[in-house]
């Protein structure tokens, strides 16, 4: 039934396992923004480290402590101890945004925002993508072939293209049903004879076309 025992431990198991999902939630609170510019100090290396373990970039940092990134690297530059914490700090950075995905998946949170979450991977460490030091060249030269077609002269596109209208043989025409005739071809033999006829003349002997002989 709704709003039983069973459904409201069930309930609740799914919300702790969605706070478990973003421990930062129940974090420990971290040190105050500075409002004025911080000066180098050793000091500040538990505190970078702090930042780095909950995510912080370098760039956050910076920003935390109220100084420009140009400033942090040239603190980095003359520091070697301060050098050393920007590497580790960029190691727990990774590892706290890497993380994010693999509490996700253990604890089956289906409202992890994994979009999200791989566009800041992306964007905060390039390793991660996968188009990232990939340079594809195409040659278009290489691949396509064009063949223009030039156009045949006038006079060898016509000779290619005409036939005679005798080949071999003689245009022969059938008989007229009205005129007089034995059905010759109006065109000569191509053997060099006379006309030919396709036949014997069908009509009587004597007699005109169409008149009996007598």
């Amino acid at each position: 039934m709704a709003g039983s025992p069973l459904k409201r431990a069930r309930r609740e198991e799914r919300e702790a396992d969605q706070l478990a999902t973003f421990p930062t939630v129940r974090r420990a609170a971290l040190p105050e923004p500075r409002s004025e510019p911080a000066t180098y100090h050793p000091d500040l290396i538990g505190e970078l480290m702090t930042l780095a373990s909950e995510g912080y970039s370098a760039t956050e940092t910076a920003a935390h402590w109220a100084i420009s990134e140009e400033t942090l690297t040239q603190w980095g530059e003359a520091h070697s101890d301060l050098s050393e914490a920007l590497k580790l700090a960029r190691t727990r950075e990774k590892a706290w945004w890497t993380s994010r995905a693999r509490v996700a998946i253990s604890t089956d949170n289906n409202r992890f925002p994994a979009g999200a979450w791989s566009h800041v991977m992306r964007a905060r460490f390039p390793e991660y993508d996968d188009k990232s030091g990939l340079s594809v060249t195409i040659d278009l030269g290489a691949l396509v072939t064009i063949h223009r077609n030039q156009p045949e002269p006038l006079g060898e596109r016509a000779a290619h293209s005409a036939k005679p209208l005798i080949d071999g043989h003689a245009v022969r025409l059938g008989d007229s049903l009205t005129g007089e005739g034995t059905g010759q071809s109006n065109l000569p033999d191509p053997d060099g004879g006379e006309m030919q006829s396709d036949g014997p003349d069908p009509r009587p002997e004597g007699g005109g076309a169409g008149k009996p002989g007598r």
